[in-house]
């Protein structure tokens, strides 16, 4: 069961899969094959661990309570949504 803290706002960026690389390969200035063991190897880790820790799948939209696509809408629009999402959990 998937845990219900209070004040915690479970939040997940993601994106579609080329858009990821080509942000990867810029912001880490690496090329496309490097980012794309190392997107390979996070997503991994990251599917092992909430299967392990919660049981189901990363990509359970039940898990969230908010789902952001990171590559359309830039860094400081997301930072401002998560900030605005936590502080109306938290004032609640």
């Amino acid at each position: 069961a998937m845990r219900h803290e209070r004040d915690v706002l479970r939040v997940r960026l993601f994106g579609a899969e080329q858009a990821r690389l080509q942000h990867a390969v810029r912001a880490e200035n690496i090329d496309e094959q490097t980012a794309a063991e190392r997107m390979q190897q996070v997503d991994g880790a990251r599917e092992q661990y909430v299967r392990r820790l919660y049981h189901c799948s990363v990509d359970d939209p039940a898990l969230y309570h908010l789902q952001i696509d990171s590559t359309v809408l830039p860094a400081p629009a997301c930072a401002e949504l998560i900030v605005t999402a936590y502080r109306a959990l938290v004032t609640d």
